[in-house]
């Protein structure tokens, strides 16, 4: 496990050049009132270079020799759920810290105004959305992965989409209602147990992808 994080942390050193454009929006997007969107921006970006790691084990033909060394198939899927979800926690962090240090220079107290809800969000939101793409990079790739993934997260859209568009306006009513009587800190605790069992749904399909593949 040590090694396998210690490889793609060395991967991962590699975009400097990404690492300062990041460090330019990060700035700008506070110092233009978006002080939320930062948090949400770093986390996303830092799930996306997390599972971009999949890229570099493939390339050249890599995986035959990574899978040939003396580590077992579970704890290579171990360490990438470790990564993916640590990237975008970590990027949700950096944002926060961001907004904090941009409040206290700019002297805008705004900027801090729902930052811990989207701190929150964040967490869940690049936690479920690496038990959802993960799978997905294991079973076809990460080529043909990253299409499989859009497509997904297409079908997510359009389904939510028409849910909400279709769905009669009674129904509609039914459901508002019935979450604003749910007090905030019940809808975390459901979204927590819904990201915990997505989690392990998702740790249980990648282990059995993991499997059945030949390199």
């Amino acid at each position: 496990m040590k090694g396998l994080l210690l490889k793609d942390m060395l991967l991962l050193k590699n975009n400097k050049k990404l690492y300062a454009i990041l460090v330019f929006f990060a700035v700008m997007y506070p110092m233009m009132g978006m002080g939320s969107f930062t948090i949400t921006f770093l986390g996303m970006m830092g799930l996306i270079i997390s599972i971009s790691t999949m890229n570099y084990d493939e390339f050249d033909n890599g995986n035959s020799f990574l899978f040939s060394l003396a580590f077992k198939r579970s704890t290579y899927v171990a360490e990438k759920y470790i990564l993916c979800v640590g990237g975008g926690i970590l990027g949700a962090l950096l944002g926060t810290l961001v907004c904090f240090v941009a409040s206290k220079v700019t002297g805008n107290p705004a900027l801090l105004e729902g930052m811990a809800e989207s701190l929150c969000v964040a967490v869940l939101l690049y936690s479920l959305s690496s038990s959802v793409m993960l799978p997905i990079f294991i079973r076809f790739g990460a080529e043909r992965g990253r299409l499989a993934s859009y497509l997904t997260l297409a079908a997510f859209f359009l389904l939510g989409f028409g849910v909400m568009n279709f769905l009669p306006d009674t129904g509609k009513d039914v459901f508002v209602s019935g979450l604003q009587n749910i007090p905030i800190a019940g809808i975390l605790v459901r979204l927590v147990l819904l990201v915990v069992l997505a989690i392990f749904v998702s740790v249980s399909l990648s282990l059995r992808f993991i499997r059945k593949r030949e390199f």
